[in-house]
């Protein structure tokens, strides 16, 4: 608003129009006085006087009509003034808001307020100009009747005197008029000057409201400075609590001027009131218009008061918050500096973004400078223009920013320094200014940049194409290095996978060990084998994608998109493959140690020692004992049959299914574990509810099972034969059975159901806490059909009231309770009555459930459990039946009970009629005991259709014996006689064979056959004469086969004890002799069985032949030598059989050399090389024979030294001999 007002000029205006306006308001009220009395004169004028009188009136009226005349123009040009000056003032202010207006402008335009509160003021004066003017212009028309008046003849005047008191009459009532006006007038002005001083006192006091709020506004600014001022002096702390108490001070008068005006207002209104009534006196108006002014008066006196309090508070406050404004200016200016200095860091970093760009400008520029296409030519210059300038602009932002770093510096010093706030502000304004120049410097350097960016992106899509194209050339040529590499990788993987693979077909795998490592092996080739056929394609395809990129950019004319694509493609597919080949690489080495793997667990590689029995084809497999390298080193391993300890061997329901056979050495100490096989009837695998066992022992009596590692293990060189396969780590003696399938289970607190496998129908349920500790339950079952039933009965003729049997059960428990807390629950098989003619069976198949306790089973109970006997015994007792028991019925045959106490053995018998006495229901449950240990056989004595004497016996189930009939016939063995009858046969039962008649073996020695239910019992021999003169009348020598048996063989007896005599009683060495025994009858211990008759036809005796005398053999020299032919005997050991059979000697041969040399293998040797070497001519070459023979045999060792020793010369006649 200040600059719509000039202060000076506005107060000399007002001021002079108030003066004036008074002064001629004083003239003009003394004129009028001089009017009033002239008037007066003129009605109280006589003859005498008039002249005079009018005279002088005449000149007062004139002096008092110039006075008018010259006071209207003056009065008019005061109104024109102050009401243009009122008018503008109003036109003003309404355009201005000036609660907006700061403390600054508030005070700045002090004038501005001044006419704001005297705007009323100046509405009145012009109130009274406009009635000074009406009453200037009546003055004026008065005048202008004395001027007339005083030139008027007698006539005229007497005229004039009529009127004149017409007039006065008028005048009086005028008059009248006047003083009631006047009155009037009196009380309006008393009631304006009352009025007038209350809005003075409304005013004062919206004046002094509005100065204590602003003083509470300042107070709380500086309280706001002070508390954001965590620092602030002692000093201006006790002005502003200084402050604050000149406030609360200041409300009392504030309060009592509120109250004051208050009470103004209504003596005001009141007045007014008073000046309204016609009846109210002036005094009465008067009264309440000074009681209005005593008012004002105190509402002035309060405002001084609070005014001075506000004054002094409001300075308190002013300089508080000056100062803290000072503060806090300083304190932005450090802000300022911190701002300016990060901006400047912008800046510098902007500058040097610039630069950069400008810099890799060049460089682009630098590297297209080679190419000599005139397009590119142009593109660097007109790059290196650009850059420059960017560089240009990039130095200036640079050096702007180093300049506001350096304003910034100033600014902080001269705040340290405590400068004025004049020289901060112009610091701060310094940088600011600095500021402004960087962003505009920044700009400029931005703009610059995007030139040279703009124009450098265009020589770098030219640059990028250029060096794509020549990276993907790089790239198509590097995959065809790559393919080539790839491709001989490949085919690398390939040989070795093919070596490998031959390695693997050649090695064995009939250890599990050697299986393992074969399967592991042939995983790892075929992995290898697949990773070199895809790295084959791959490369293949990649030789393709390269040849293709390679094309494409020869021709130029791709997009360089595409050609980017397929390079990066091509970068991936080389990636690939070499990952690929790194896989090759990996597999091969894999399949190579997989190979060594084999190598080192291949049987071929292991030291194995084959032991037989019999000569030529005649030969069988014993055992084989077989170990990794260096296992059986410095051991000489033996293996001899030791079937005395079969019958030992077996237990309770098992079958022997091989010889025992025992290893040794027992003593030695093996330096890892050996492996043993043992050939059997591999048969009895498929039996059911069978399974196969191994046992050993090293004393014959105690046997226990070991672990196998094979059932069915079967070598090349012994086809035909399965083996079983034990690893052991010390020898003993070993044989093979067969047992019923052993179930086992562990049963605990909570309970459960226990099943055979070997008849699903067949469990126990243990209900739950029916045991106080767990335990161990082992369950065999023995099946016992209505097959078995039925032989049964027509063999045993005391157990005819027998009809049919369950299963015969084994159970064991570790340990054995007592009791059982609970019964258990025990289902089984049991076959239907076969005596029933109705075909009912006697039970109605039903569903039945398996619960915790008792057997819940939903059927009706046993019809006739009269007939039904639950047996039981334990172990070397006596079968008891159980009585009080609850039978129950369930489907598929089956019959289930509760048990309330452990037993070893149970059966259910069923009879058709019940039992007289307990004691034939034991002979009956016994009697099926041990039936299912009884076999039915027939003894098969057959010929050999070519020489008769040559005989074979064989023992045979009744039930094959037409089959092996057959094969016997298919061997060139046939009747007479026929197969004896059927006989009763226990597993392991032995066979003695007696002849009797004019018939007897070639060999003297006992026939003893052991029979075994799965294994072929034969036995072969040669028969001859015992007198050749008997049976003279036949053309056929014969005699009886008369067979025994017996169960158990005996045991051995022990040597008699010699017992010392003490006394020197007996002989003459002090010892007692024994009496002397009965000879032993040699059928003791055997049953006869069956006896068949034999026939061999009678041959015709050739005359006896001259014995041939050789004289001794001739002194030999070389390696065919005694001395060199014991060398050899030392070194051979089992295999020399084997060499005696390659060099001609036959089965009897060797015989009779062994049993010349019975004590000494090297004797038995050496002797057979003799005999060898005298029997054949001197031109034979006897040094190759034997080698060749030696490496036939085995031992590729011993026919190298016999060639070193030879020299190449074997024929001599050292080997000759004469008669």
């Amino acid at each position: 608003m200040s600059e719509l007002f000039d202060e000076d000029d506005s107060k000399r205006d007002n001021l002079g129009c108030k003066k004036k306006l008074a002064k001629n308001a004083e003239k003009l009220t003394t004129e009028c006085g001089k009017i009033d009395a002239a008037e007066s004169l003129l009605e109280d004028f006589n003859d005498d006087q008039f002249t005079p009188l009018v005279e002088e009136t005449r000149v007062a009226l004139e002096t008092a009509c110039a006075m008018c005349a010259s006071m209207v123009p003056a009065v008019h040009e005061i109104m024109e003034v102050m009401l243009k000056t009122v008018q503008t003032i109003r036109e003003k202010t309404t355009t201005v808001n000036y609660s907006e207006l700061s403390v600054d402008k508030k005070s700045h335009d002090s004038l501005l307020v001044r006419l704001l509160n005297h705007s009323k003021t100046l509405d009145e004066l012009a109130k009274s100009a406009v009635e000074l003017e009406k009453l200037a212009d009546q003055t004026s028309s008065v005048a202008a009747k004395a001027a007339a008046s005083s030139k008027m003849t007698e006539p005229e005047l007497e005229q004039a005197v009529s009127e004149i008191k017409a007039a006065e009459e008028k005048r009086k009532e005028a008059e009248a008029e006047s003083v009631a006006a006047a009155l009037k007038a009196e009380k309006e002005r008393i009631a304006k000057e009352a009025r007038d001083n209350a809005d003075a006192a409304k005013k004062t006091t919206e004046q002094i409201n509005d100065t204590f709020e602003e003083a509470k506004k300042s107070c709380e600014e500086a309280e706001k400075y002070a508390e954001e001022d965590k620092d602030m002096e002692d000093e201006l702390k006790e002005k502003l609590e200084s402050a604050k108490a000149d406030l609360e001070k200041a409300q009392e008068p504030v309060d009592e001027t509120n109250k004051a005006s208050a009470a103004t207002q209504a003596s005001a209104e009141q007045t007014e009131d008073l000046a309204k009534e016609v009846e109210k006196t002036i005094d009465e108006v008067q009264e309440k218009a000074q009681e209005t002014a005593d008012n004002t008066e105190q509402t002035n006196t309060s405002a001084e008061a609070a005014k001075a309090l506000i004054e002094s508070s409001n300075t308190a406050s002013t300089e508080v918050t000056t100062k803290l404004k000072a503060k806090r200016a300083m304190d932005e200016a450090l802000k300022v500096v911190d701002e300016a200095r990060e901006y400047s860091e912008e800046v510098k970093k902007e500058a040097k973004e610039a630069a950069d760009i400008a810099e890799d400008a060049g460089k682009v520029a630098d590297e297209l400078s080679g190419e000599e296409s005139e397009e590119i030519k142009a593109q660097v210059e007109a790059l290196k223009e650009a850059s420059g300038k960017a560089q240009e602009s990039a130095d200036d932002a640079k050096k702007t920013g180093e300049e506001i770093e350096q304003a910034a510096e100033t600014l902080k010093e001269k705040r340290v320094q405590d400068a004025p706030g004049e020289e901060v502000s112009e610091a701060i304004d310094n940088v600011n200014s600095k500021m402004e120049e960087g962003k505009e410097k920044v700009k400029t350097a931005k703009e610059d940049a995007e030139k040279t960016t703009e124009i450098a992106n265009d020589a770098k899509k030219v640059l990028d194409k250029i060096k794509a194209l020549k990276a993907a050339r790089e790239t198509a040529e590097l995959s065809k290095e790559v393919s080539v590499e790839a491709t001989q990788v490949a085919e690398e993987t390939e040989q070795t996978a093919e070596s490998t693979n031959k390695v693997l077909e050649e090695s064995g795998k009939d250890t599990e060990e050697s299986r393992q490592a074969t399967n592991a092996a042939g995983a790892a080739i075929q992995k290898t084998t697949k990773f070199a056929s895809d790295l084959k394609q791959a490369s293949e395809s990649l030789d393709k994608s390269g040849a293709k990129l390679l094309d494409y950019v020869k021709r130029g004319d791709m997009p360089l998109e595409k050609v980017k694509s397929m390079e990066k493609q091509l970068k991936r597919d080389i990636a690939e493959i070499r990952k690929d080949m790194a896989k090759c690489k990996t597999a091969a080495q894999e399949a190579e140690a997989s190979i060594e793997d084999v190598r080192a667990n291949d049987p071929k590689s292991w030291d194995i020692n084959p032991f037989q029995s019999g000569d030529g084809d005649d030969a069988k497999l014993i055992g084989l004992v077989r170990g990794p390298p260096g296992t059986l080193s410095g051991i000489s391993v033996e293996c001899t049959k030791a079937n005395q300890w079969k019958h030992n061997s077996m237990g309770v329901n098992e079958d022997v299914l091989s010889d025992v056979i025992n290893v040794g050495p027992q003593d030695a100490k093996l330096n890892q574990p050996a492996l043993v096989a043992i050939p059997y009837a591999s048969k009895a695998r498929n039996i059911h509810g069978r399974e196969i066992i191994v046992k050993s022992t090293t004393n014959g009596k105690d046997w226990k099972v070991v672990p196998t590692t094979s059932i069915e293990r079967i070598f090349e060189q012994f086809k035909g034969q399965m083996c079983v396969e034990l690893r052991v780590k010390e020898f003993a003696a070993y044989a093979v059975l067969s047992r019923l399938v052993r179930d086992r289970q562990t049963i605990d607190k909570k309970g459960a159901t226990m099943g055979s496998s070997g008849d699903r129908r067949v469990y126990i349920t243990y209900p739950h806490g029916c045991i106080s500790r767990p335990i161990d339950v082992s369950l065999e079952v023995q099946a016992f059909d209505n097959n078995t039933a039925s032989l049964m009965r027509q063999r045993r003729q005391k157990v005819q009231i027998f009809a049919s049997a369950s299963p015969i059960l084994r159970i064991t428990h570790s340990p054995t309770p007592k009791e059982f807390k609970k019964p258990i629950s025990i289902c089984l098989p049991l076959p239907p009555n076969p005596a029933r003619k109705d075909g009912s069976r006697g039970l109605r198949p039903s569903a039945f459930t398996k619960s915790k306790g008792s057997i819940n089973v939903d059927s009706e109970p046993v019809i006739d459990p009269g007939l039904l006997h639950v047996m039981i015994r334990h172990d070397g007792t006596t079968w008891r039946e159980l009585k009080n028991i609850s039978l129950n019925y369930g489907k598929n045959d089956t019959l289930c009970f509760d048990l309330k106490s452990p037993t070893h053995r149970l059966v259910v018998i069923r009879t058709s009629v019940k039992p007289d006495t307990n004691q034939a229901l034991v002979l009956i449950t016994q009697t099926v005991e041990d039936w299912t240990k009884v076999k039915v056989a027939s003894i098969i004595l057959h010929q050999h259709i070519d020489d008769r004497s040559h005989a074979l016996i064989q023992i045979a189930p009744s039930s094959k014996v037409d089959d092996i009939e057959d094969k016997m016939i298919n061997e060139g063995f046939e009747g007479p006689p026929d197969p004896s009858s059927e006989i009763e046969m226990v597993e392991g039962e032995e066979v003695l064979v007696k002849f009797d008649g004019n018939l007897r073996p070639t060999e003297d020695k006992d026939m003893i056959l052991t029979y075994n239910s799965e294994r072929v019992n034969r036995l072969q021999f040669y028969l001859e004469a015992v007198d050749q003169f008997r049976n003279f009348a036949s053309d056929h020598d014969k005699g009886h086969a008369i067979f025994y048996g017996r169960e158990k063989p005996p045991e051995p007896e022990p040597e008699p004890e010699v017992v010392e005599n003490g006394e020197g009683e007996g002989d003459e060495k002090g010892q007692q002799q024994q009496p002397p025994k009965k000879k032993k009858d040699p059928l003791e211990g055997w049953t006869r069985l069956v006896q068949l008759p034999v026939a061999v036809p009678k041959v015709e005796r050739p005359p006896p032949k001259q014995k041939r005398v050789f004289k001794q053999a001739v002194k030999v020299e070389g390696p065919l030598s005694e001395e060199g032919l014991m060398d050899i005997a030392r070194e051979l050991t089992n295999e020399w059989e084997a060499l005696a059979r390659f060099l001609g000697h036959s089965h009897a041969q060797i015989q009779r050399i062994k049993g010349d040399n019975p004590n000494s293998m090297e004797d038995q040797i050496f002797d057979m090389l003799i005999s060898w070497r005298n029997n054949l001519p001197r031109s034979v070459n006897k040094v190759e024979i034997l080698a060749e023979n030696l490496a036939r045999a085995g031992r590729s060792d011993l026919m190298e030294d016999l060639k070193c020793k030879s020299g190449g010369d074997g024929v001599g006649d050292e080997g000759a001999e004469e008669e």
